[in-house]
């Protein structure tokens, strides 16, 4: 006869909010997982959600609180990855939760340190692996939904004992996904032969992506008709043909939309890695977008390359 799923918590025991497995109360420290609602068994079998705010006391197991720190020291090695990502807080969480699916399936951590040696790997990593990873910690019985078969008394018999077969296979899958990606080797795509020889705004004649990324989403955004006048160029009677590369389409998109001014220094900004603020719109002066430079310029080897001491524009931004 097998054994169960979870126990009963001992005197003196918190479960791990990552892998289940009871912590004796002076190995971690006190972290308390706010619950919203819960769901209940009705007497006609039927499952129903009722709101209840609950205060559920967990902490981390040594080897959880290890894998922790690791996630963290990726992130420092990654630092662009984590710019791109958001907030600090929010990318160890997704780190942690990418990890806890090699930690629950007993792969081990150099595997995952070698896949994200590079920001493409880490960035792969941090696309795939998370959802499955989080879904299977203890802390998913609880947050913000109390299941019906989670009970706050009880810790996992062994360390992720508690993930059912469902789970640890979409885990399976996740990797699976993951492991896809990897092989999916990366190809230069040219600007479209209908505008444009490179990206209107960085000047790059070409991206490098995926296969199957290109294949699914494109890997030029456009086309579109600006006016070199509003980018930092001077006036021409006819508007400019072209397409944006991803990256300066994914800045134009954080801007508004809207091709101007803003969305140029956003893309600039976004290049060199600095948080732009609102107040200064529009005040990066003499900015020239590709497009606006004299006709028959060449396209940039590298982006922003037309872009006098680039280096001192993103020292003097990180100083404003």
């Amino acid at each position: 006869m097998s054994s169960p799923l979870v126990r009963r918590l001992e005197p003196g025991e918190r479960p791990c909010r990552d892998c289940g497995v009871g912590v004796p109360d002076m190995q971690g420290p006190n972290e308390v997982m706010q619950s919203r609602a819960r769901q209940e068994l009705w007497k006609d079998g039927s499952v129903a959600i009722r709101d209840r705010d609950a205060e559920i006391e967990a902490t981390r197991c040594l080897r959880c609180f290890v894998r922790r720190q690791r996630a963290e020291q990726m992130i420092e090695s990654h630092p662009r990855v984590r710019k791109w990502l958001g907030s600090r807080v929010y990318v160890v969480a997704l780190a942690n939760a990418a990890l806890c699916v090699f930690d629950a399936l007993e792969m081990p951590f150099t595997r995952a340190e070698q896949m994200a040696e590079t920001d493409r790997g880490f960035r792969q990593m941090l696309e795939f692996l998370p959802a499955s990873g989080s879904r299977g910690c203890w802390a998913s019985r609880f947050v913000p939904l109390q299941l019906l078969d989670a009970d706050p008394t009880t810790c996992g018999v062994t360390r992720w004992s508690h993930v059912t077969e469902r789970q640890k296979q979409a885990m399976r899958d996740a990797f699976g996904l993951l492991l896809g990606a990897v092989m999916d080797g990366e190809e230069a795509f040219p600007a479209p032969s209908d505008g444009e020889p490179a990206c209107l705004f960085c000047g790059v004649p070409e991206v490098r992506m995926l296969r199957s990324q290109a294949l699914a989403q494109g890997a030029w955004t456009g086309p579109f008709d600006v006016q070199t006048r509003t980018l930092g160029g001077s006036f021409r009677p006819e508007a400019t043909h072209g397409f944006l590369c991803p990256s300066c389409a994914g800045s134009v998109e954080k801007a508004g939309g809207a091709i101007g001014a803003y969305a140029l220094e956003t893309a600039l900004t976004d290049f060199v890695g600095v948080a732009m603020n609102p107040a200064l719109e529009a005040q990066i002066v003499g900015l020239p977008a590709w497009c606006a430079l004299p006709l028959g310029t060449q396209p940039n080897s590298k982006p922003w390359q037309h872009v006098p001491d680039l280096e001192s524009v993103g020292d003097l931004l990180r100083s404003v």
